[in-house]
């Protein structure tokens, strides 16, 4: 990611402990959200999701995407 350039916003899906260096990455907790991540708010970071079922949020995340209701824009891969 670091030889891409800036970035902008990242969104964590993973919930595996990645939130500090998503933080690094874009230079702000504010431009970092967590799905998966209960301790995201100790460091900043906003977490956007309930107790719930993992799977069934990704299902429904894709399910937008496929129906053009999300759009996550990426500038380079």
């Amino acid at each position: 990611m670091r030889q891409l350039g800036d970035v902008d916003a990242a969104l964590d899906l993973a919930g595996s402990g990645v939130i500090r260096e998503l933080v690094e990455l874009t230079g702000d907790p504010q431009k970092v959200i967590s799905i998966a991540d209960l301790g995201a708010p100790e460091l900043g970071v906003r977490f956007s999701g309930v107790a719930g079922s993992m799977p069934e949020a990704l299902a429904e995340a894709v399910d937008l995407i496929s129906r053009g209701k999300l759009h996550i824009p990426v500038e380079k891969s």
